[in-house]
């Protein structure tokens, strides 16, 4: 008989075929990584989904920009050049 029979115990000290020890091997083994996803798994697509945003967030600012343009003022030197010709 062995001098451990705890049921707890990690190593299996049997001589027969019962499948313990492999189920107590499977149990402490940690469990498979879960494989990548999509995504995950083609991250150049990143790239362009990146790449669509700054265009993107370009495009708003110089529409912006074009349709809010500032009012142009004459400066005063021109003012003067164009009341002494006159």
């Amino acid at each position: 008989m062995p001098a451990n029979t705890s049921k707890s115990s990690s190593a299996c000290r049997c001589d027969k075929d019962c499948g313990c020890c492999s189920r107590k091997a499977q149990a402490a083994a940690p469990p498979p990584a879960p494989e990548p996803g999509f995504l995950a798994k083609r991250p150049w697509i990143w790239v362009f989904v990146a790449f669509g945003i700054m265009f993107s967030a370009w495009s708003v600012m110089f529409t912006l920009a074009i349709k809010n343009q500032p009012v142009n003022v004459e400066l005063a030197e021109q003012a003067k050049k164009t009341v002494v010709a006159e």
